[in-house]
């Protein structure tokens, strides 16, 4: 599998989870939403008592926060909750825990971590409403996961598409086989349809035949007719730096022989990625 395969399966796989996070959440919203409508509650419950808590970005961190320990997306939720609460809410969590100021200042980056884990991320209204991250931090918090996925998908995208138009030029590309009698002694050819599938080392070439020699067994000897050679419909010639890998693939463009290490080692990578 390619880079660019591996990493459209990945897009599919979180755009599916990312959708199915989706249309849970909006699931949890739909009775609140309901009762909101008809105005089922009391008005004063609704806006100030209730609609904090049925927020589109709370309720996906929420979700997200149960979930963190196996969750589909490959990103870190609270990347930056560190550079956010720093000394002053420390200060204020001592104070209003009763704990010694000397335990925080002796205390590692793991203690850190792990109060905002264990305390900070499950009670952050709490800390909130005690006055130890404001409320700008609060929201900032909680709509760290949602900018984290976006940013996955588009960092992934990116990358997939570029890979993808790469391949695609690449593919488009016209380049006549190489003729036989201008076959680069000491490459390797590769073909994908026919017995010459594991390779040929160009070894010499005579007035009517080509002298190989088998890549995956050197000793072994192999002779075939120019015009044989001719009628194979696609072969690659690549430069090899062992048995496995290509240094960069032979060409034959606008009358002569050129050389790539970017064009894709088709033949070579299938093998050994399979």
């Amino acid at each position: 599998m390619t880079d660019y395969q591996r990493n459209l399966q990945l897009i599919m796989r979180y755009s599916t989870e990312i959708q199915e996070l989706r249309e849970y959440v909006s699931n949890l919203r739909l009775p609140y939403a309901y009762f909101k409508k008809y105005n089922i509650l009391p008005y004063n419950m609704v806006d100030i008592e209730m609609d904090k808590h049925f927020d589109y970005a709370v309720l996906v961190f929420e979700e997200l926060h149960i979930k963190k320990n196996n969750l589909p997306f490959p990103i870190t939720i609270y990347n930056s909750i560190s550079d956010i609460y720093t000394r002053p809410f420390y200060e204020k969590f001592y104070e209003i825990h009763n704990l010694p100021k000397s335990l925080w200042k002796a205390s590692e980056r793991e203690f850190d971590n792990a109060i905002l884990e264990q305390q900070l991320l499950p009670n952050l209204e709490y800390y909130c409403n005690k006055g130890a991250i404001t409320r700008e931090q609060l929201y900032d918090t909680i709509n760290a996961p949602l900018k984290n996925i976006v940013g996955t998908l588009f960092m992934n995208r990116t990358y997939l598409e570029r890979c993808v138009n790469k391949q695609v030029d690449w593919d488009q590309e016209v380049y006549d086989k190489i003729p036989a009698d201008e076959l680069p002694v000491g490459s390797v050819v590769f073909c994908g349809c026919s017995s010459i599938n594991d390779g040929l080392i160009v070894e010499k070439i005579c007035p009517k035949i080509i002298k190989f020699r088998k890549h995956n067994d050197p000793q072994k000897k192999v002779q075939m007719s120019k015009d044989k050679f001719s009628q194979i419909e696609k072969y690659q010639v690549y430069c090899m730096r062992d048995r496995e890998y290509a240094n960069g693939v032979y060409q034959y463009k606008n009358g002569k022989v050129t050389f790539s290490i970017e064009r894709k080692c088709k033949y070579v990578d299938m093998c050994v990625e399979e």
